[in-house]
């Protein structure tokens, strides 16, 4: 899986980036900028598929860059068979 680099990226950029490149693998939704990021970012920890690789809960983060990179640095080599697109 390919995640982004939040370095330099704005939170709604890095998080659309996030779930797109996760689409092939798993059910990830659309951010906007009215939306909570941790609340957001749950959705990996509670994932059945992601959730086997320990992505980082959201909620133990203050600043979304931090867990964005914990994130990446738990889901950034997984590799594995996407999910079906039939």
């Amino acid at each position: 899986m390919q995640i982004p680099n939040p370095e330099g990226m704005e939170l709604a950029e890095w998080a659309n980036g996030t779930a797109y490149a996760l689409g092939q693998y798993t059910s990830i939704m659309q951010f906007f900028d009215t939306t909570d990021w941790r609340e957001w970012g749950v959705q990996f920890y509670n994932s059945p598929k992601l959730g086997l690789h320990d992505p980082p809960n959201p909620y133990e983060f203050d600043n979304w860059r931090l867990w964005a990179e914990r994130l990446q640095g738990a889901l950034g080599n997984v590799s594995g068979n996407p999910k079906s697109r039939s």
